[in-house]
């Protein structure tokens, strides 16, 4: 249910113009909510985030126009590192944090419970 609330919430608050990037994952917002993600990447997900690292990471969002970025809970356990910005993704989150403000959750902050919650962030 809060899935979709999320992408109400989008399609309903923010412009079609709107700039969308969903941490550590979710095409499937951007997709239903019609908002684009321009950076190219579409997952932050542990070992992509190894391969291509978060310094590269953060000069892209640095050099992209971005309106929004929403972080879910989507665990990672899979891979070891089950929380973005808490066990992987530290310097990604911190940078959002110093660049967007925060302008809505979704149910409790992300990973602060076993269910799905979203945190979205608008840029300063």
């Amino acid at each position: 249910m809060r899935y979709w609330e999320t992408i109400c919430y989008l399609k309903e608050n923010t412009s079609q113009d709107d700039t969308v990037v969903v941490l550590p994952e979710g095409v499937g917002i951007n997709f239903f909510s019609h908002r684009e993600n321009p950076t190219g990447y579409y997952t932050f997900i542990p070992p992509y985030l190894e391969f291509i690292s978060e310094e590269k990471i953060i000069d892209r969002f640095e050099k992209t126009d971005i309106d929004y970025i929403l972080v879910v809970s989507r665990t990672t356990q899979e891979y070891g590192f089950p929380y973005f910005g808490v066990n992987y993704g530290k310097n990604i989150d911190l940078w959002i944090k110093d660049h967007y403000m925060l302008e809505k959750l979704f149910g409790p902050y992300p990973f602060t419970s076993p269910e799905f919650s979203g945190a979205l962030y608008k840029k300063k």
